[in-house]
């Protein structure tokens, strides 16, 4: 059971003894330093708390998708096909098991955590990456320190979309293709109509 605000992404059962599960939520001023989850059953759990900013809150995920793996010292998620640009991609792979989980390029590694000792353990790991264009991401992967069944799931964060415009005038008449450039964390260029109206 997720501490109240938290909304469940999905939740994932490899050979009925491992889970993942995934939830979100949007900070809030005044939110504790840590947050608690509830078992039904005395259970090993791993648990980690990765932050995005720039996501879209009415609608934080453009797309996502989760799947088994048999035994084998790489876990590799399904593709998912975004359809916006300028996506987030968040790698997630959990394993039976104390033991090292490597997220793989061009994933950039952002976690790892552990629970219990040697077999009677569970590890995971996670990794994001931008991702520019539209459709399919391919595949992404982490390698497990030994062979065994995992978990692996692809996330792609839906961004805000900003727009900018405005007029660029001279004695009170428009200035005709002018060229606007926004820089800092947005960069893009355009030019201004015969009015000297310009958006992007």
């Amino acid at each position: 059971t997720p501490p109240a605000g938290w909304t469940m992404l999905g939740s994932r059962v490899n050979d009925n003894d491992l889970i993942s599960a995934v939830y979100y939520r949007f900070f809030q001023s005044g939110d504790p330093a840590s947050f608690t989850w509830t078992l039904g059953a005395s259970s090993r759990i791993a648990l980690s708390m990765i932050s995005f900013r720039g996501v879209d809150q009415s609608n934080p995920i453009n797309t996502q998708a989760s799947q088994p793996n048999a035994a084998s010292t790489t876990s590799t998620t399904p593709a998912v096909s975004t359809t916006v640009p300028n996506t987030m991609l968040l790698g997630l792979f959990a394993t039976r098991a104390n033991q090292t989980v490597t997220v793989n390029a061009p994933l950039t590694n952002n976690f790892s955590s552990a629970s219990g000792s040697g077999p009677n353990g569970v590890s995971q790991a996670g990794g994001y990456q931008a991702f520019a264009g539209t459709g399919s991401t391919g595949t992404r992967s982490a390698t497990l320190g030994s062979s065994d069944s995992s978990i692996a799931r692809l996330i792609a964060f839906r961004p805000v979309y900003y727009t900018v415009s405005g007029t660029i005038t001279h004695n009170s008449s428009g200035l005709n293709n002018v060229t606007v450039t926004a820089g800092g964390g947005y960069s893009a260029s355009t030019n201004t109509d015969s009015s000297g109206n310009y958006s992007f």
